[in-house]
């Protein structure tokens, strides 16, 4: 069955999505200011920063506290299923709260959106952010422009933002939700993997396989049979350089050649093992393919 699309300010949706500004779904409030004057008092509560708020994620392990009056908290506490957008730093950057920690409350560089009239999912809404400010660039120029970016509430307000029917938005927010979870499941098995790595290399590097007694050497402990040399004894070294502007072939592809940042690129086994004695110039030291003994 094929859908039929609208062309809109930020581009082709389905006919039957809602284009509409972000206040038409949210109320928006932001944050207490911080200043050493504000943060005198005796109701000390904790709140979150902008670097609390990440894309759909909160890290909420260092919390700053502050004073806020009851007519504050009241004003600004949070509540499950709030949006916090950043205003200022990576302007948009979007997060659900979940009531992680009760009686939470944020700082004036933070907008908090609370869903009004049932228009929007909130989880929707949180990915909808994230992909219109940092996949698809929909909002790219939209903040304020100044010396530091930063996006001002009336300006948060008047973004135009996809509402689908709401059963839509709930299915789509479910599909996200699921990826991101097996995202964040594969991270924590390469970060686990990785450390396990660094283990295993220490312990091979310092008690090798035999399981022999140790020497103590200016690198630390090794095994006892291991020999700890220069590593200009088992390497020889020669100089790179940049090719000079004046041999265009090397700086339109026809000759390859290898600069620092190729080091961490697999493109580098590509480039051939010899360089012209003209590119020789000063530059990174290189240990050439083939040069170890």
């Amino acid at each position: 069955m094929s859908v039929q699309l609208q062309q809109t300010e930020i581009g082709k949706f389905p006919s039957d999505w809602e284009i509409n500004r972000v206040d038409s779904a949210f109320d928006i409030q932001q944050g207490k200011q911080v200043s050493s004057r504000n943060r005198d008092g005796v109701h000390q509560r904790p709140f979150l920063r902008t670097k609390n708020v990440f894309w759909n994620r909160l890290e909420l392990t260092d919390l700053d506290e502050m004073h806020f009056s009851e007519a504050e908290q009241m004003r600004l506490e949070l509540r499950v299923n709030d949006l916090l957008v950043c205003e200022g730093g990576s302007i948009g950057r979007t997060a659900l709260w979940n009531n992680e920690i009760e009686g939470c409350l944020y700082q004036n560089h933070l907008h908090r959106l609370r869903v009004k009239d049932q228009k929007a999912d909130a989880q929707f809404s949180a990915y909808w952010l994230w992909y219109a400010f940092d996949v698809a660039k929909l909002y790219f120029g939209r903040g304020n422009v100044t010396t530091i970016p930063n996006l001002s509430q009336s300006k948060l307000a008047e973004l135009p933002m996809a509402l689908p029917p709401l059963p839509e938005q709930k299915k789509i927010a479910h599909i996200l939700s699921t990826v991101h979870r097996a995202i964040e499941a594969q991270e924590r098995i390469i970060l686990t993997t990785t450390e396990l790595k660094k283990a295993l290399m220490h312990k091979l590097f310092t008690e090798g396989l035999r399981g022999e007694a140790q020497k103590q050497t200016e690198i630390g402990p090794v095994p006892e049979s291991w020999e700890v040399v220069a590593l200009s004894d088992v390497c020889s070294f020669q100089s790179g350089g940049t090719p000079s502007k004046q041999n265009p072939e090397f700086w339109k592809g026809t000759i390859p050649w290898v600069s620092p940042k190729d080091m961490k690129r697999p493109r580098l086994n590509d480039v051939e093992d010899h360089i012209s004695q003209e590119a020789l110039e000063s530059g990174s030291k290189l240990a050439p393919s083939g040069s170890v003994r």
